[in-house]
């Protein structure tokens, strides 16, 4: 009855418009009316079922839920084009923006958010704090966070003006989203925490990134892995290869436990490569002064194939490290082992692409047999 040419009436981009919507228990229903002869009349009508999971939503998100999908329905009849010089209110509030735009509401929760979850280490975070309160600089940008920033920014602040929208400043700390931002003083002695695993340009990269920013931070870490690797970087001849017989006793834990020991072609170690760079990686971290150390900046360092560290693929969290770091990065997170599977599989397969167009790989055809 809803539906038949009585009840309904003809859309008017001229009346106003009116869209209701409601949620039960297993549905969402939602109408758009529009104002003819003083009355409101229905001009089209909507429903679906809920899902199982949008079922077990509290009531007060099932509306919200509704309100959604209704303005997501309708949104033919809502949305409309209006040419720039009819938009004389926005336009002028545009063209004279407020050089501060003071605090908010929302201001005020994300800070207290971030007072709640900065529990680094005390001793480093008052050293972080003492030395920020002694860098002029970034007193003038956690000025220019609070005050407003001016229209012509001094050049040795071009860096943070670049990234104002994502700085903030609290408790004598500079933040750049939940990164803390490094003094210039104290740069050097992250840059030896951060490198401290040598473990390479993007491995270190992807490791600052989980808790410490400045401007050019990039630029410094490739100085630092260059420096050190031109002085460390292994030698690139080939040693003489000696060739041992399968001990006699693997021979025998084979056959005990059932099990198939595929090795490589002999000369060719190309043919197991996995296995030698991560010989390659064993032995840099053996060589290092603490291992220890070296072996948990490997498993804290996300893949930048996966974007995820061994340590959150095993444990489903990230741990602490001589890093400074908000301790909300630390709670529990849910990692989808299906998804980095694809995207191990997928940056793969992307390489493979790439180096076989670069050395001109072809396909063999398949032999006949004559």
């Amino acid at each position: 009855m809803l539906s038949m040419a009585p009840a309904l009436a003809y859309y008017d981009i001229t009346k106003v418009t009116v869209v209701s919507a409601d949620a039960s228990s297993f549905g969402l229903g939602a109408a758009l009316l529009q104002v003819h002869d003083g009355k409101l009349k229905p001009v089209a009508f909507g429903s679906r079922k809920l899902t199982d999971a949008e079922r077990r939503y509290s009531q007060i998100e099932k509306e919200c839920l509704a309100a959604v999908w209704a303005c997501e329905q309708f949104a033919l009849y809502l949305q409309v084009h209006v040419p720039g010089k009819q938009l004389v209110l926005a336009d002028t509030l545009s063209r004279n923006p407020l050089q501060n735009s003071g605090s908010s509401e929302t201001e005020a929760e994300v800070q207290a958010y971030v007072e709640a979850v900065m529990t680094v280490s005390k001793t480093k975070l008052d050293t972080i704090r003492e030395a920020t309160r002694a860098d002029m600089d970034m007193q003038m940008v956690i000025h220019y966070n609070h005050e407003g920033w001016p229209k012509h920014v001094p050049y040795q602040l071009k860096g943070y003006s670049a990234a104002r929208a994502a700085l903030s400043a609290k408790d004598g700390l500079l933040l750049y989203g939940d990164r803390i931002a490094i003094p210039t003083s104290l740069r050097e002695e992250v840059l030896q925490q951060i490198h401290r695993g040598h473990q390479g340009l993007t491995k270190s990269r992807e490791h600052a990134k989980m808790s410490v920013w400045w401007p050019d931070i990039g630029a410094d870490i490739n100085r630092k892995v260059t420096t050190f690797c031109s002085i460390h970087k292994a030698l690139q001849r080939k040693e003489p290869l000696i060739t041992m017989p399968l001990p006699p006793e693997f021979k025998q834990f084979d056959r005990d436990y059932d099990f198939s020991h595929s090795t490589s072609s002999p000369h060719y170690p190309q043919a197991n490569g996995a296995a030698e760079r991560v010989v390659q990686t064993a032995k840099r971290i053996l060589r290092q002064p603490d291992p220890y150390m070296a072996l948990m900046c490997y498993r804290t360092t996300p893949v930048a194939m996966t974007g995820v560290s061994p340590t959150q693929l095993m444990t489903g969290q990230l741990i602490r490290t001589t890093l400074p770091m908000l301790e909300s990065k630390l709670s529990s997170q849910h990692i989808d082992h299906k998804a980095v599977d694809v995207k191990d599989k997928q940056a793969k397969k992307t390489y493979k692409y790439f180096y076989n167009r670069r050395h001109g790989v072809r396909d063999l055809p398949e032999l006949l047999q004559v």
